[in-house]
């Protein structure tokens, strides 16, 4: 299973599904995890009305996000014309050519974005991109020393799961500023936690700053919530909130309905509010 946080999904609609193919861009994610976290749009790619070829800047870009937010290049994502939702013969070499020079790779992970056209959800490896596109995930492997070399790379679709990262803060932000009367900003990062890199919320206001670090099974397994109160300019030192949390916290408003009164307290506590 592959699994796609819920912004990424958003900026693959916004960038890729709500324009004419060909398009694509990068995606990247965790080490030894099935999670992609993070899309980069491929501006300059090289595209006709039936072709997509990636860009040198768009590897340039990888290398750069992997070195500066510890992540990994898992697979590339376009979009086809038409309800073609299979990747081509074309795009079976280009897999091949992307684990070739990739050999650390297992797999090379490979979305294609079309017009839905038939009923989304019919299958486990599709996820719908707003109202009239899908995402259809498969995963290319180099071929078996004893398979018959009828094609350059084998593959197979993949199903997929949403994590509904984005949803949970933002629930998150507007409780907070319904309940304390503030405006809150949001910022994104991963940050690695005892060698796992973990998806990163970052809450900002004048009162407090709240970090939320995402495991790559949420929602079945609660965030790490960092709390550090502000005294005038200065940030004190963050402290754990923890979290009562069970396999049965699947509801995107847990999150807020749990931390909102925790943090409630802890600024009554410090005579914040």
């Amino acid at each position: 299973m592959i699994l796609f946080t819920d912004d990424v999904l958003k900026a693959i609609e916004h960038d890729i599904a709500s324009h004419k193919p060909e398009r694509g861009g990068a995606l990247l994610g965790p080490a030894n995890t099935n999670l992609i976290s993070q899309f980069l749009y491929d501006g300059d790619a090289k595209t006709s009305a039936a072709t997509y070829t990636p860009s040198s800047r768009l590897v340039d870009d990888v290398k750069q996000v992997e070195r500066l937010e510890d992540l990994t290049f898992k697979g590339i994502i376009h979009s086809h014309p038409g309800g073609f939702d299979r990747p081509s013969s074309a795009d079976l070499h280009g897999f091949a050519n992307n684990l070739a020079h990739n050999p650390h790779m297992g797999r090379f992970i490979a979305p294609i974005i079309t017009m839905a056209g038939k009923p989304v959800g019919k299958h486990p490896y599709e996820i719908a991109l707003g109202e009239n596109a899908k995402l259809s995930c498969f995963a290319a492997v180099r071929l078996g020393k004893h398979q018959k070399q009828t094609q350059p790379v084998d593959f197979t679709p993949c199903p997929v799961m949403v994590l509904p990262i984005g949803k949970a803060t933002r629930l998150l932000q507007s409780a907070l500023e319904k309940k304390f009367d503030l405006k809150l900003n949001i910022s994104d990062g991963h940050l690695n936690v005892n060698g796992l890199t973990m998806v990163s919320k970052i809450l900002n206001c004048d009162l407090f700053q709240l970090d939320l670090l995402f495991p790559h099974n949420f929602p079945s397994v609660s965030p790490i919530a960092l709390l550090s109160l502000r005294k005038g300019e200065r940030l004190l030192d963050a402290q754990v909130i923890e979290l009562p949390w069970s396999i049965i916290c699947f509801e995107t408003k847990a999150l807020s309905q749990k931390l909102t009164p925790m943090i409630g307290n802890k600024l009554k506590e410090n005579c914040h509010v």
